[in-house]
């Protein structure tokens, strides 16, 4: 009897096949290829992303940047946030801060101040009143790794690809599917430019394409979870604080203002607003606009009463990159008619909440969002694996979610062995990854839910100043700060 002939070895270009080059895609190349591992990237975009998008790199990822080299340049880049400054609104006139003794009155010039009171002066040159308490927070020493970086994504991208093999991302290769082998998968993709197809050979597939995976789709696992009923908008402009390299939140009766430091003396302003606001998700892959459920325009005529207008029909063509606009625009999330308006209502929700000043002709990135929380049921089925935001989603406020995804993709990265015949991770590797991704979008996505939730407009505010004060205590403000730098 002849014995049965054994399947010929599938021929593999590579180790790991890494569909998407964002942060997640790209630091998990850098990880797998310092492990010893052949790599090879696939990105269905044209050109790199040049939104700015997650900015927070915190300590724990800067210990995983170092392993790769890479710290020092991140660091010469970005900016060192060692402080953060809690600002409890009391309700009220706008704020507009107590001048400094320069005489400079300029809407939004509070004076810099250490914990305690600060004032605002009533619009009609009246007598100056308590507008609210500050709490400052210490983040770090600013030695090393103990701090937290502020750097616009695409440049967080831009050195993690630098740091590859020339010519390992091929870019404008959409996935359209794959077949399973005994020892390897092989993956189909389309090109882009001129429309034909291409197979790539590898051990395992990573699905590092997003929050709306396609990769997922093509595999028996569920997305479970919810999208919060309020949306937010934020922008990115010249700073006109005097808070330098602190990030500032503010907390009113109105809404959450989160404020942020970037290179080029910019500043991150982000806002929440009540469900009823009309938004176009730029996370949404088609650009779709979203009514949520009405509950009726904010006090009055004020700021706060904001109305993105109605552009439906301006959405992207399906398949772009997801950020509302082409690559190679001067200005990320700028470019359609609708924009303007809501960039100026953007500012006077800010002026009205905070009482900075913001002129919208200098804003150099904008974008309208919801947060989100989901996980995938599953991490992997057979050589597909889920990486990064395919694998789980957790609100944005906070800025947790990219470092937490790359904590999971380096605990990936050492459960890898390496073979005579390559890469090989073992069913019980796979296990204990997504077991480990359950507990981490867990704990992270808590964290997350309290940052998205602790600000919403009108909710129990005289009991948020109360929670903030106690946890600005003495004996709790260094867990806190552990907490808000992810140690």
């Amino acid at each position: 009897m002849a014995t049965p002939r054994k399947a010929a070895p599938l021929p593999v270009d590579c180790d790991f096949l890494i569909a998407g080059a964002g942060a997640a895609g790209l630091y998990a190349a850098n990880i797998l290829i310092r492990n010893g591992f052949r790599v090879r990237v696939l990105e269905r975009r044209a050109e790199p992303s040049t939104h700015s998008r997650s900015i927070g790199i915190h300590p724990p990822s800067l210990e995983l940047l170092r392993e790769l080299g890479l710290l020092e340049s991140f660091l010469s880049e970005g900016i060192h946030v060692t402080t953060g400054r809690a600002m409890v609104m009391r309700g009220g006139a706008p704020c507009t801060g107590k001048p400094p003794k320069d005489g400079n009155k300029a809407a939004g010039k509070h004076r810099s101040v250490e914990d305690g009171d600060f004032n605002r002066e009533q619009p009609d040159g009246g007598k100056t009143m308590r507008a609210g308490r500050s709490y400052r927070l210490e983040l770090g020493s600013g030695v090393g790794t103990d701090l937290i970086l502020t750097l616009p994504q695409h440049r967080t991208e831009a050195l993690l690809e630098a740091n590859l093999p020339e010519d390992l991302v091929l870019r404008r290769q959409t996935v359209i599917g794959f077949r399973e082998q005994v020892d390897g998968i092989s993956v189909e993709t389309r090109c882009g430019d001129s429309g034909s197809s291409r197979v790539f050979n590898a051990r395992y597939l990573l699905a590092a394409d997003g929050m709306y995976s396609g990769l997922r789709g093509m595999i028996p696992v569920e997305w479970s979870g919810f999208t919060y009923p309020y949306p937010f908008c934020m922008g990115d402009f010249p700073d006109n604080t005097p808070f330098g390299a602190e990030a500032v939140i503010y907390l009113t009766p109105d809404g959450l203002v989160e404020s942020f430091p970037l290179p080029g003396n910019l500043r991150r302003w982000v806002i929440n607003l009540k469900p009823g606001a009309r938004v176009r998700d730029d996370n949404d892959r088609n650009g779709r606009w979203h009514q949520l459920h009405a509950t009726g325009p904010e006090s009055g005529a004020s700021a706060d009463s904001m109305r993105v207008p109605d552009t439906t029909g301006i959405g992207r063509e399906a398949g772009t990159t997801g950020i509302g606009r082409e690559a190679g625009t001067a200005k990320p999330g700028l470019e359609h008619p609708g924009k303007e308006a809501a960039i100026a209502a953007l500012c006077r929700t800010i002026g009205h909440r905070t009482g900075y000043t913001l002129e919208p002709g200098l804003a150099q990135m904008y974008s309208e969002f919801r947060a989100h929380r989901y996980t995938a049921t599953s991490l992997y089925h057979g050589r597909v694996v889920l990486i990064g935001d395919a694998a789980h989603v957790i609100s944005p406020i906070g800025g947790q979610g990219m470092n937490f995804e790359w904590g999971m993709i380096r605990s990936l990265a050492d459960l890898a062995v390496k073979t005579d015949t390559g890469a090989l991770l073992r069913e019980a590797s796979l296990q204990t990854y997504q077991h480990l991704g359950r507990s981490a979008a867990r704990k992270y996505g808590r964290r997350a839910h309290f940052n998205t939730t602790m600000g919403l407009p009108g909710r129990h505010h005289h009991l948020l100043g109360a929670a903030v004060k106690l946890l600005m205590s003495a004996p709790l403000r260094r867990a806190v700060a552990r907490r808000f730098t992810m140690r």
